[in-house]
């Protein structure tokens, strides 16, 4: 019983668990299924586009996080970031 380790997938009667388990990959898997059509409608030439427009999207959201997350200089140094961040324009 000392070596024996106990997870919650292991305890009788838990299928919820393995079900959420096996969610959670899916949900991976299809993630990364929506990424690949979105670089495959692009093309190639416009992979770093899309990189800049998934790197621009990042730096919002962290910026986003401190300023909710902190007080003080900091929290508006993150507003200052995030109103600073370029927005894709809507125009074609």
């Amino acid at each position: 019983m000392q070596g024996e380790r106990v997870t919650p997938t292991t305890t009788p009667g838990n299928g919820a668990a393995v079900n959420q388990r096996w969610l959670a990959r899916l949900s991976l898997v299809l993630m990364l299924a929506a990424a690949a059509v979105l670089v495959g409608f692009a093309g190639l030439r416009s992979l770093a586009l899309v990189g800049i427009g998934v790197l621009g999207v990042c730096v919002a959201l962290a910026g986003g996080y401190w300023f909710l997350a902190n007080r003080g200089v900091l929290r508006w140094g993150a507003r200052g970031v995030v109103m600073l961040t370029p927005n894709p324009k809507t125009e074609l």
